[in-house]
Formats: C-alpha cells, structure tokens, sequence
C-alpha cells in the first residue's frame, strides 16, 4: 500500500472515530509516527502506535485526540481540527517526495559500462579545459601534456623489462587516459587553429596505411611516397611555431 493511500485511510479512520459515542484507539501509519509525535507531542518518551479519539467533557463539547495510548505517561490534547489539517497538508510532503524520487531517476548516474563515443569524451574534456589560455599556450600545453604522458607509459614498460617491476592494469589504464586526454584536446587545439577536426585526422591516417600497406603489413615499411622525401617548406604556421620555441628557450 502506498503512503498516500495508507494517508488517506488514517485520515477517513480519525473522522469515523469523531462520530463514535465512546473511546476509540485509531492505528498511526509507520510512516507518520515520528513526523505526528514530532510536530504535535515531542515532550512524549515514547511514541505510541495508536491514537485515542473521543469528545472531551465541557460546555463546547470540544473534540480531540491525545497523544498518548496508556495512561502511565504524560498525555498530550490535540484539536481535532489541527491534526486533520496537518493530515491534510502532509500530502504536500508526500508530492515532494514523489517529485525527488522522480528526480533521482532522470539523474541516475550512466553505468561504468557505458558506452564513449569520441564527441562525447571530447565534451568531457572541455570540462577541464583551462579557458584562460591563449591558442598558442593551450597547443603547447596539449602537445607537451601528450608527450609528458607517453613518457609516463614508457616508464611503467621500462620497468617492467629492466627492473622486474610488473605493469599494474590500473596503473596501464591511467597513463593511457591521460595520453587520450591530451591528444584528444590537442586535435582540438590544432584543429581550431588549423581549421581540421578528428575525421581528418583519421581519414588521412587511414589513406596513409592503405597507400603503404594495401595488401596488409609487410617487412620493410611498405611502400613510401616521394613525398616523404621531399624538403621541407615552411607553412603558414612558421610564425605559430616560432612563438612555441621561443616560449621554450625562456623556460
């Protein structure tokens, strides 16, 4: 039975005890035990599970319920209009229950199964982003934090090979989140500037591999293009990487 029901039962009961002609014992909801005693009789050692209903003696034939079921404790006299009122208003705190529960649904956390796309790590990303920085210290910061990384992993396989010192998997995994992480804001940084984006960046890997292996990998790296020869020409990021040395030879 829900709460608002089991509510709306302890309500009709209290009103059916209002019109008996003797002493009537009403249940109280679990639920409402500690918030009732709370609000209207929090001097009580012990909170009973009953309230006793009748009409209290006197000229106005007052009635009123008392907050304590035996009579070896202090009793506590309640209007019948106040509890009924509080009764009635405390459907307000169940909707707002209802509401938070419903909340807490929408705001579930996504399973550690969860599935990244590359768009949605990205956005994850941005998150930690430091906005303050210029475009050529938020490439610096990328490409170095990339090469930081790898050096981190090169670390953890040297080890391994020359000191006995095994590769822990969680460790493995935390230097090649790192690695992603930088080298996912360095398609950012670089693609912002150089106006390209990650598709490029695996379409042109792509086309590279297929030109040099088409039939798959074979020893001796393949077939090369003239290109890979050829001098090298400045681009028009001459200037970019200018700055990036001389920010370099200052440190």
């Amino acid at each position: 039975m829900s709460k608002r029901t089991e509510l709306t039962n302890f309500i009709n009961d209290l009103k059916l005890a209002f019109t008996a002609n003797t002493l009537t014992a009403v249940q109280v909801p679990k639920f409402l035990i500690d918030p009732l005693y709370c609000r209207f009789a929090p001097t009580l050692r012990n909170y009973p599970q009953y309230l006793e209903v009748f009409i209290l003696e006197g000229a106005n034939n007052v009635e009123v319920v008392y907050m304590s079921y035996t009579y070896s404790e202090m009793r506590v006299c309640v209007l019948r209009t106040e509890i009924l009122d509080y009764l009635t208003a405390y459907n307000k705190v169940l909707d707002m229950e209802e509401t938070i529960e419903k909340e807490k649904i929408k705001e579930a956390p996504k399973k550690e199964d969860s599935k990244w796309t590359y768009e949605s790590y990205a956005e994850e990303a941005k998150r930690t982003r430091n906005s303050e920085l210029n475009q050529t210290d938020w490439v610096l910061n990328t490409v170095l934090g990339l090469a930081g990384e790898c050096g981190e992993l090169v670390e953890l396989v040297k080890k391994e090979l020359y000191h006995k010192v095994p590769m822990a998997r969680d460790a493995v995994i935390k230097e090649l989140g790192d690695q992603h992480y930088y080298w996912t804001e360095a398609v950012s940084a670089l693609g912002s500037m150089l106006k390209f984006n990650v598709q490029d960046v695996i379409a042109a890997n792509s086309k590279k591999l297929r030109d040099r292996y088409p039939n798959g990998f074979i020893p001796g790296g393949g077939k090369r293009e003239e290109s890979d020869n050829k001098t090298y020409k400045p681009s028009n990021v001459q200037v970019f990487l200018d700055d990036l040395i001389t920010k370099l030879n200052l440190q």
